[in-house]
């Protein structure tokens, strides 16, 4: 399962009664919309998915966030965004993920044409891959998801809009089982399923690397971190997990990029290495900011 492991990001809840993947709207208010209701994000914040149940996951109905996910095509008159639509709609065998490549050229030509302040990116062929254990595409798949990173961070760097004011926060949903014969699965009785990542690139970030600390670190608490990034505080229907502390040494005035080992908050949102990355891209921060202090301490 996905859905309760995104659901704990974007909400910063873990609901112990999303447990499955099945396609409901979610009761539990997210990030995304939060800012959207912000005056500084107002009508600026989008979402783009491979996986067709992120619409149900961002209650797009309640939410009126703009979500394009799976192989929904793009209400656009625009050249750029028809050529995209056609190579999509030939696609024969169009399953619940759409090709993650689609998807990213989706999300950047939105950014180049309308220049979102929030954006959450979720590839998932990574997944694909690993389910069906195939292992060799599986790394393929997550070096082409890296390229995409590259080349998205490279236009926003050359983008006045963006350019030193953004950071990329990328993570991902849940695991995968840490013994070889396990390694293409993910659930709460799979070992190592529960252990996943988080890396951060801009503003503020000192590229130090892999973190270790003795500091448990909870999917949960990373909606409110984002929100704390922004000054902001994160409120919504439901509990909402405290912001993790970035370390003093992983913050300075460069752009860089430093990496934390996290965990799910329970066994019943435990899913199963990199499932799908999830990009949000939080932009017009920092402006005059000299680093990220989020407000809160981790509540470990």
């Amino acid at each position: 399962m996905s859905y309760p492991g995104y659901n704990e990001i974007l909400t910063g809840y873990a609901d112990p009664f999303v447990i499955t993947n099945k396609p409901n709207q979610n009761k539990n208010e997210n990030l995304l919309e939060f800012l959207n209701k912000q005056p500084t994000y107002q009508n600026s914040v989008v979402a783009f998915s491979s996986w067709n149940i992120f619409p149900y996951i961002l209650n797009e109905e309640r939410s009126n966030i703009p979500v394009n996910s799976g192989y929904e095509l793009t209400k656009e008159e625009d050249p750029v965004f028809e050529i995209i639509n056609k190579v999509q709609d030939s696609v024969n065998m169009k399953a619940d993920t759409r090709y993650d490549l689609l998807t990213f050229l989706h999300a950047k030509e939105h950014i180049q044409k309308y220049h979102p302040k929030v954006m959450m990116l979720g590839l998932g062929e990574t997944d694909e891959f690993g389910h069906r254990g195939e292992y060799d595409n599986y790394l393929q798949q997550a070096n082409n998801v890296d390229k995409i990173i590259a080349e998205l961070w490279y236009y926003v760097q050359t983008d006045p809009f963006y350019k030193n004011n953004t950071i990329f926060i990328i993570t991902t949903d849940h695991g995968r089982g840490s013994r070889p014969s396990k390694w293409h699965s993910h659930s709460m009785l799979v070992k190592g399923a529960s252990e996943t990542w988080l890396a951060m690139i801009g503003p503020g970030i000192k590229a130090i690397g892999e973190m270790k600390s003795n500091t448990q670190i909870y999917q949960k608490q990373i909606a409110a971190t984002v929100a704390a990034m922004v000054g902001e505080n994160f409120e919504a229907n439901h509990p909402i997990a405290t912001a993790f502390k970035i370390p003093d040494h992983a913050q300075e005035q460069q752009m860089n990029i430093a990496a934390l080992g996290i965990s799910f908050d329970s066994l019943l949102t435990t899913e199963g290495i990199m499932l799908m990355i999830i990009i949000f891209l939080v932009t017009k921060l920092f402006k005059k900011k000299k680093g990220l202090k989020p407000q809160q301490n981790i509540n470990a």
